[in-house]
C-alpha cells in the first residue's frame, strides 16, 4: 500500500469523525441539554479483511476515538456510540464487490452470491437497518447507553 493512501483513509475515516466531533461538542456542551453522537465505524474495526488494512485501522481508531470521547462528555448528559456496519448494500459495496470479482476472475454474481452466504441473515444490510440503529441511539430510550460499539451485520462476523 502507498504511504499516500495510508494517510488519505485515515484522514477521511478517523480524522474526519475527530474534527465533526471537535466542532460538535462545544456546542452541544454549550446548549446543556446533552445530546447523542453516533460516529461510524466499520464491522472491519473488529474483524479485519486481508488488503484493507488502513481502512481497518481507520475504523478502529473511530471505536477508540468513541470510547474515549464517551467519558470525557458523559458529565454533560451527551452519549457518544459507533455503529459498525458489515456488508450493506450501497454503490460502495457493489464497488468492492466488482473489484473482488476483478481481481478474482470470479463473476460478479458468484462474488456477491459468496457474500451474502457469509451471512446468518441470508441478505445484506439495507441503509435502512442502519438508520434505524442510528435513531435508536439518538432517542431517549438509548439514554442510558454510552461508550459502545454496535456491528450491524446480519451475524457475519459470527461465522
Amino acid at each position: 500500500m502507498a504511504e499516500e493512501a495510508w494517510r488519505r483513509t485515515l484522514e477521511v475515516n478517523a480524522t474526519g469523525t475527530f474534527l465533526c466531533c471537535k466542532f460538535a461538542l462545544p456546542l452541544m456542551i454549550e446548549g446543556g441539554q446533552g445530546g447523542h453522537i453516533v460516529n461510524m465505524a466499520s464491522i472491519a474495526a473488529e474483524k479485519p479483511r486481508p488488503y484493507a488494512s488502513a481502512y481497518a485501522a481507520s475504523k478502529a481508531a473511530v471505536v477508540a476515538l468513541t470510547r474515549a470521547l464517551a467519558q470525557e462528555v458523559a458529565e454533560f448528559g451527551i452519549t457518544v456510540n459507533a455503529v459498525l456496519p458489515g456488508d450493506v448494500d450501497t454503490a460502495m459495496k457493489q464497488w468492492a464487490l466488482q473489484l473482488e470479482s476483478l481481481v478474482t476472475g470470479q463473476p460478479y454474481d458468484e462474488v456477491l452470491r459468496a457474500a451474502v452466504a457469509r451471512i446468518p441473515l441470508g441478505r445484506l444490510a439495507t441503509p435502512a437497518d442502519v438508520a434505524q440503529l442510528v435513531a435508536f441511539l439518538t432517542s431517549d430510550r438509548a439514554s442510558f447507553i454510552t461508550g459502545q460499539a454496535y456491528s450491524i451485520t446480519g451475524g457475519r462476523e459470527l461465522t
